[in-house]
């Protein structure tokens, strides 16, 4: 559920970034907010993933434009691609566990449980706080019917954490949340 001027917004965003965009073209940041209006402002997947493409090609290591652009290609049954794309983030930046927790949920959405595991657990390896990857090995516990190991990493989960790899998506939504749990 988002608020009801979420879309106006998104769609403000979006016209700045081309804004930028036609001032200068090389502003991996900007693509990346493009595509970030285009997936979730006016759902369309095809050209947000041909702006996290602009955005990678401009600068690989943008972290947040490689995870959105995994799960595009996840929506489109491209697996493989996606996994590809993300070991080649992780082989440049090793400790960016916000695409290694991206990597348990490709292999989560590709109905890959063990493989989840392991991901996520990589994950939690680097740092054990991390809500994501504490997220994903819940996620693929409880697929493979492990309720009770899974039970364990839901309830330690902080989903209301607005840490760094947070979606500016996510940190409006978890923000209004906290709002009307309390109330000024």
């Amino acid at each position: 559920y988002y608020p009801a001027d979420f879309y106006r917004h998104m769609e403000s965003a979006r016209q700045a970034a081309l804004r930028g965009l036609a001032i200068d073209d090389r502003l991996d940041e900007l693509h990346h907010i493009v595509g970030v209006s285009q997936l979730f402002g006016s759902w369309r997947p095809k050209q947000a993933l041909q702006s996290f493409d602009r955005a990678i090609a401009l600068n690989p290591r943008n972290s947040a434009a490689n995870r959105l652009r995994a799960g595009v290609l996840c929506m489109f049954g491209r697996f493989q691609e996606a996994l590809s794309a993300l070991d080649a983030v992780l082989a440049v930046s090793p400790v960016d566990n916000e695409v290694a927790a991206e990597k348990a949920f490709v292999y989560f959405r590709w109905r890959r449980y063990v493989q989840a595991e392991e991901a996520a657990g990589q994950t939690l390896a680097m740092d054990p706080n991390n809500a994501l990857g504490q997220l994903a090995l819940g996620l693929a516990l409880q697929a493979q019917g492990r309720n009770a190991s899974a039970e364990k990493y839901f309830r330690d989960v902080k989903l209301c954490t607005i840490g760094e790899g947070t979606s500016e998506v996510q940190r409006m939504v978890i923000a209004r949340q906290l709002i009307e749990r309390n109330p000024v």
